[in-house]
């Protein structure tokens, strides 16, 4: 969701603790009646609990008081203990975290022009995956989602050649990086996964085509180079 929400058209907004997976708070069993502050829960609960479940403090710290939010004696709102247990300490030093996926992914974004000012078109998928195509200046970034709870194979023979540039969660079929329609490629999306996969032009294939080409001819050189190296090195002296 964090990927599908990074590569959607439009201005990007993350809510405090949407960074950490904080669940909403719920009242009365996190937050007493006598401890609401948002005036429409105060006036209409229970019918209207108002919006203090959604405005907990950060927890920074679940070693400290009141999460290290603040040092007075009471905050705000109180903090749910569940909260603790998703804290910035503790999600800082787990690779694996929301926290750290969502850094990596804002990282990851701001290196792609197609996300950041792209134009949107949108692809007719299996009613499982959401795919679309994000296209600015030389770029056109492919997007595929699964957004079901099985695994899903996702032809890319439809598609332009393509080279894989980020996924989470997907394996991939081709036997190599750039997947060429001639070979059936495809992939397979686990459930709630994401790949993401730059559609390259015929000037892209090219290039690819003259590097590698230009890696294989250097290749050989080198390996001759050393043949007649060591073969000089072994061979009787004519002097």
């Amino acid at each position: 969701m964090a990927a599908l929400l990074l590569s959607l058209p439009g201005a990007f907004c993350l809510y405090q603790g949407d960074e950490l997976g904080l669940p909403e708070a719920k009242i009365p069993k996190d937050i007493p009646e006598d401890k609401i502050r948002d005036p429409f829960g105060k006036a209409l609960y229970p019918k209207v609990p108002g919006r203090d479940g959604s405005r907990t403090p950060m927890p920074w710290d679940s070693r400290q008081k009141h999460a290290g939010f603040t040092t007075a004696e009471e905050s705000w709102l109180p903090i749910p203990k569940n909260h603790l247990s998703r804290s910035v300490d503790r999600q800082n030093s787990d690779p694996e975290s929301l926290l750290n996926t969502w850094r990596r992914l804002l990282h990851w974004r701001r290196s792609q022009p197609a996300l950041i000012a792209g134009d949107f078109q949108l692809l007719e998928t299996d009613p499982r995956v959401l795919g679309f195509v994000r296209e600015y200046a030389e770029q056109r970034l492919l997007c595929l989602f699964d957004i079901s709870d099985e695994s899903v194979r996702y032809d890319l023979t439809e598609n332009a050649e393509c080279e894989s540039v980020f996924g989470t969660e997907c394996d991939v079929l081709s036997p190599d990086s750039i997947a060429e329609p001639s070979r059936g490629n495809a992939i397979v999306l686990r459930p709630y996964s994401c790949f993401f996969a730059n559609l390259l032009s015929s000037e892209n294939l090219e290039a690819e085509l003259a590097v590698s080409e230009e890696t294989t001819s250097e290749d050989r050189e080198d390996k001759n180079s050393l043949t007649t190296s060591a073969s000089g090195r072994n061979s009787p002296s004519t002097a």
